[in-house]
């Protein structure tokens, strides 16, 4: 049920984000304001590259653009060691897990960061 899903969304101890496939986030669990300093308000409608490091942040763009071309995939599905930034600026090394839907016709991703 909605109710279930909505309660393992915000008490997972990992971060959650949701963003669309322009790379905008549109929602965010309470684990974020944890791990992140984020809100999970104050997150939504932002682009994603708000939390990314330089590194990922710089090819970002790139990588959804190559992928909702070619569907070449290079993170979904797979997982690797990220740099998330952290609201005060700092990096943060975490474990980033990124999965796909299609939710009522709109391709959506879900990124879980684990510290």
């Amino acid at each position: 049920s909605e109710a279930r899903l909505s309660g393992i969304f915000a008490t997972a101890p990992d971060a959650i984000i949701v963003m669309d496939e322009r790379g905008v986030i549109r929602s965010a669990n309470d684990a974020c304001e944890r791990l992140l300093g984020w809100p999970p308000l104050e997150l939504v409608g932002r682009p994603v590259e708000v939390i990314m490091g330089e590194d990922e942040a710089r090819g970002h763009g790139e990588h959804l653009a190559r992928y909702k071309t070619t569907g070449e995939r290079r993170i979904i599905g797979v997982g690797r060691d990220v740099m998330a930034r952290h609201r005060d600026g700092r990096l943060i090394p975490a474990r980033l897990s990124v999965g796909e839907a299609e939710v009522q016709g709109e391709r959506i991703f879900t990124g879980m960061l684990h510290d």
